[in-house]
């Protein structure tokens, strides 16, 4: 077909149809007589242009809409979509501005108030404030994956207290592993649907945010071989030589992991900003945050540590052949019981484990997976309780104990026979 029917189809003007055809936006076939000859995909293509250029693209920017496939076209059409809702919100703003103008008669002083917010507005460091609000909501794989991992622990919560047939929290967790469900689903469709749309965004986050996963690894690494190394503090400075066996308050041990990894995430952040290692990831901000902060404030922050780590690791306790020592914040050098200075035995099954309860002098400690000292005799678990109960028994000590849940204990039979033998046992 000729330029005048291309002219009717499309409503574009000669002089638009042959500038996009200098701009080889269109390609049409030239005939003997030196006419243009207009294909239907050139019509087609003209039909693009006209609607590409009404929505607001530039020339350059038709060019890659017409040389983009089907997730291209949409990926550039949703950045489009967002930069026109910036510019509404932006006509929004001088729309309100008008007629707040309009209902107050402008002096000096309002004036001056509009020009400071225009300039506050138009500055970069609105831009920045703006653009960094923006790069929360944009979702990336590392982070979607660890925050599975942690809704996952509701659900397997309840995996496992319906495999022990512990049904006394059942409905909280049922409710919990349906929110931490929905949780895992809507953050998942949110990913996809921005990886759809916003392609190169995700992308460049994405690689911004690869090495979330390996720092939390090492972060892991790092604070399990910590506990060790704790453990063998205790064993090499702490406990006397003849202990049997020890155990940490459980509140204790947790806060000691949580307080530990937050601190060397804190650590890895601030070498990182500090030698400027970009590809893995911006941590300038997190270095110059610290870098920044007042020297009294390090001296507080080490104080506030040193006395975390203090409360975490005064609190446990110890049996040896012949006494018990409690040791506690307000008795880091411990508090030393005989065997027969022992009040009460509270035995029962909890969570699966053996809860061995001991009462003195108002003091309580409850030993469920206490650590031994490496005697081959105590190579297989619970053979520590055992004795010490037996022992606890020679002296006549009052023992409450109950069967109750023993039938949920997931155990080899060996360590079944073991708890009930030990509850028992009696004086």
């Amino acid at each position: 077909m000729i330029i005048n029917d291309v002219e009717k189809i499309t409503g574009l003007t000669k002089k638009s149809i042959r500038y996009y055809e200098e701009k080889k936006l269109i390609s049409p076939k030239r005939l003997d007589n030196d006419y243009r000859s207009y294909s239907e995909e050139d019509v087609r293509q003209l039909k693009k242009i006209k609607l590409y250029r009404y929505i607001g693209f530039s020339i350059k920017e038709v060019e890659l809409l017409l040389e983009a496939d089907e997730e291209e076209v949409k990926t550039i059409l949703q950045q489009k979509v967002d930069i026109i809702e910036k510019e509404n919100e932006k006509q929004k703003d001088k729309q309100d501005l008008c007629l707040e103008i309009i209902n107050k008669p402008l002096n000096d002083e309002i004036i001056n108030k509009y020009i400071d917010t225009i300039e506050f507005i138009e500055g970069e460091e609105y831009q920045e404030m703006m653009n960094t609000i923006d790069d929360l909501f944009v979702p990336n794989l590392s982070s979607s994956i660890v925050f599975t991992l942690v809704w996952c622990g509701p659900i397997l919560w309840l995996v496992f207290s319906l495999i022990e047939k512990e049904y006394d929290m059942l409905w909280i967790q049922i409710i919990l592993s349906y929110i931490g469900i929905r949780a895992i689903e809507i953050m998942w469709k949110h990913y996809f649907k921005w990886k759809k749309l916003h392609k190169s965004k995700v992308k460049v986050k994405n690689k911004e945010t690869s090495f979330i996963l390996p720092i939390m690894v090492i972060t892991v690494v790092f604070v399990i071989l910590s506990y060790i190394g704790n453990h063998f503090l205790y064993q090499q400075v702490l406990l006397p030589s003849q202990f049997l066996f020890y155990q940490l308050s459980h509140l204790s041990e947790m806060i000691y992991l949580i307080l530990t990894m937050i601190i060397f995430i804190v650590f890895i952040s601030y070498i990182l900003g500090k030698y400027g290692v970009k590809r893995l990831g911006d941590y300038n901000g997190i270095y110059q945050y610290i870098h920044d902060l007042p020297r009294y404030v390090y001296g507080i922050t080490l104080i506030v540590i040193m006395s975390l780590y203090y409360l975490c690791l005064s609190n446990y306790c110890v049996v040896t052949p012949t006494q018990v020592i409690y040791h506690s914040t307000l008795h880091p050098t411990g508090i030393v019981y005989e065997y027969q200075d022992i009040e009460s035995v509270n035995v029962k099954i909890k969570n699966g484990l053996l809860n061995y309860q001991i009462n003195v002098d108002n003091h309580s400690f409850t030993f469920s997976q206490p650590t031994t000292n490496g005697n081959e005799r105590y190579n297989d678990t619970y053979i520590e309780l055992e004795d010490f109960d037996q022992a606890l028994m020679n002296y006549s000590i009052k023992k409450t104990s109950s069967l109750d849940n023993l039938d949920k204990v997931i155990m080899d039979q060996c360590y079944i026979d073991r708890f009930e033998r030990i509850i028992n046992n009696k004086n």
